[in-house]
């Protein structure tokens, strides 16, 4: 599952009793025929539940204006997952 805001996308996976969170921003560079966009990986870790539920939006490329976005996401993957 994915979800957009702004230049940040998250995306929530599940592997086995495990969980994926990643946290890419789109990234603009100038070149010579153009820009150019790419998305630069700020955050990619294998979690469990209880880890997952208790994240700390202070540490490893996760900042406080992530935590919205992040519950929302994971509030829609469980509801989705209980269907």
């Amino acid at each position: 599952m994915r979800k957009h805001k702004g230049d940040v996308t998250y995306y929530l996976e599940k592997e086995g009793d495990s969980y994926r969170l990643i946290k890419k921003v789109k990234a603009r560079t100038n070149v010579t025929n153009g820009n150019k966009t790419t998305k630069i990986t700020y955050y990619d870790c294998l979690l469990t539940e209880h880890e997952l539920l208790n994240l700390d939006f202070t540490l490893n490329g996760l900042r406080a204006d992530d935590e919205t976005a992040i519950k929302t996401l994971i509030m829609e993957f469980k509801q989705n997952e209980n269907k």
